[in-house]
């Protein structure tokens, strides 16, 4: 069930399609950086569980293999310390307050593949100030961005599906300080 990678031990949870969930992690000594494996005792890592760093005050970055599909609720919830997140492969699933409250984080850069945003997933995140999103997001719900940077400039694909459901939600919500930026 777990696994030594340096300094890190690993807690991890089966999944039904044969990957696993990493849904605990434990170091010995301070770690600003966890680099997440890409496979633990041979499974592959496709999902950053529930609350996985909820409420950290160490870790400043995180690095994603390309296994990763899906960030779970709450992953990132008040990480407030977290400024960087590198996302090496197409994670398909933000799901609900993946990282709310992360208040030291600047930009987030979203490859294609991207296809939900749940609820409040991208909120009160006070310094970011840049959100890359490929052209492939489906789904966002309305609750996102809010409280985020200042605006918070949102860069897609010019004429994409995601800059048009993005245009949705800057006409249901007036209070959302967003630019949205075509590229």
């Amino acid at each position: 069930m777990s696994r030594e990678t340096s300094d890190i031990q690993y807690l991890k949870k089966d999944l039904e399609n044969g990957t696993v969930s990493i849904w605990y992690f434990e170091t010995s000594t301070p770690q600003d950086t966890i680099a997440i494996p890409e496979e633990i005792n041979g499974k592959t890592v496709s999902q950053i569980g529930e609350r996985l760093f909820e409420g950290n005050e160490e870790v400043k970055t995180v690095i994603l293999p390309k296994t990763v599909r899906a960030i779970g609720n709450s992953a990132f919830n008040f990480a407030t310390t977290l400024e960087k997140v590198e996302i090496s492969g197409p994670v398909e699933i933000l799901e609900n307050s993946s990282f709310y409250g992360c208040d030291s984080l600047q930009e987030l850069n979203f490859p294609d593949g991207l296809k939900k945003i749940g609820d409040h997933a991208i909120t009160a995140c006070s310094s970011l100030t840049d959100l890359y999103l490929p052209g492939t997001v489906e789904e966002i719900d309305e609750d996102n961005f809010a409280l985020c940077g200042e605006p918070l400039k949102i860069h897609v694909p010019a004429g994409s599906e995601t800059e048009a459901r993005l245009q949705e939600i800057m006409k249901s919500n007036d209070d959302l300080n967003i630019q949205i930026v075509e590229e």
